[in-house]
């Protein structure tokens, strides 16, 4: 996430986290988890990129995560997941 905020193409395993953080083709890329072939495709795709789409690439990945992933939305997702909690414990 830090390094697509700061307009850095990412290439990342379509595992965990990564798979949230990345729209393949649009923001980075995401390759097959343990597949040195995929990893290599990726880095292929990334090197050969024309400047004009890395640019736009990196502003996607900049606007993406200022948008899914800010301070306001992660806060209003954790108070919203203690909430949910909360009302389960009163609940029983």
């Amino acid at each position: 996430i830090e390094a697509s905020a700061m307009g850095c193409p990412v290439i990342a395993f379509n595992h965990g986290g990564a798979a949230e953080s990345i729209l393949p083709g649009v923001t980075g890329w995401l390759a097959e988890p343990v597949s040195a072939t995929s990893l290599a495709e990726c880095l292929k795709e990334a090197i050969t990129m024309k400047p004009r789409a890395r640019m736009t690439l990196s502003k996607k990945a900049r606007e993406f995560v200022g948008k899914n992933f800010n301070s306001t939305k992660m806060c209003d997702e954790t108070i919203g997941i203690y909430e949910k909690l909360m009302a389960r414990r009163r609940r029983a």
